[in-house]
């Protein structure tokens, strides 16, 4: 149980931390641009931009028929392993900017897939009370990742370095995903009411005891 929570939080703290990279590019971006001189101009490929924002949509397709058929670990496994593998490819500036668009777009298909299938799988792994504590927890984590991530993606890192720790995060949440308690098919809950269960049990103990203990008086 340790280790499925464990698995679960490093899940969720690189979903939640791939989207802080991906605000914190825009607030970079942002902020550069602002920062300049007036008759500094700053282009944008807005055509392979729009191929890669696109891809987020066919990610969710692709979560939607495997989340079941495949099952939730896999999916995600195979998702966020998938985006490490193109964010490795990101990192090299010199590639082709076709190759490039279509790494962007792979990476940003699976990084949503990967996330959808968290958010479906997460809250069938916990009752509702652990999960509150944990996303608390969490987002305040991502606030720091988020704080990070400005950072990361500065001139104080070569773009093989970013993109070799995005990868590292991703491949990490992947890695932790797989070990996750599969839910695919199984009764809710059996899943959270494990500690309802627990504590009923103990519960029932009591009970037990208290009736064998009126049993004697009722005998003496």
């Amino acid at each position: 149980k340790g280790t499925s929570a464990a698995a679960a939080a490093a899940a969720a703290m690189a979903r939640n931390g791939t989207q802080d990279v991906d605000v914190a590019l825009m607030t970079n971006a942002t902020a550069r641009l602002l920062g300049e001189h007036k008759s500094c101009t700053i282009s944008f490929n807005f055509k392979d931009i729009s191929i890669s924002s696109a891809a987020e949509i066919l990610g969710v397709v692709f979560a939607v028929f495997m989340i079941d058929s495949v099952g939730r670990t896999w999916t995600q496994g195979v998702f966020y392993t998938l985006g490490a593998a193109m964010a490795v490819i990101l990192g090299f500036r010199h590639i082709d900017m076709n190759i490039l668009t279509v790494a962007a777009s792979v990476a940003r298909l699976a990084e949503m897939a990967a996330s959808c299938a968290t958010w479906v799988h997460t809250p069938e792994l916990f009752p509702t009370r652990v999960r509150a504590q944990a996303h608390t927890v969490l987002n305040l984590v991502s606030k720091v990742g988020a704080f990070l991530a400005q950072y990361l993606i500065s001139d104080a890192f070569s773009q093989v370095a970013c993109g070799g720790m995005m990868a590292a995060v991703s491949f990490a949440a992947g890695i932790a995903a797989i070990f996750l308690t599969e839910t695919a098919g199984k009764d809710l809950s059996e899943m959270s009411d494990v500690g309802s269960t627990k504590a009923g049990g103990s519960n029932s103990s009591l009970s037990d005891s208290d009736e064998d203990g009126a049993d004697v008086t009722d005998q003496e």
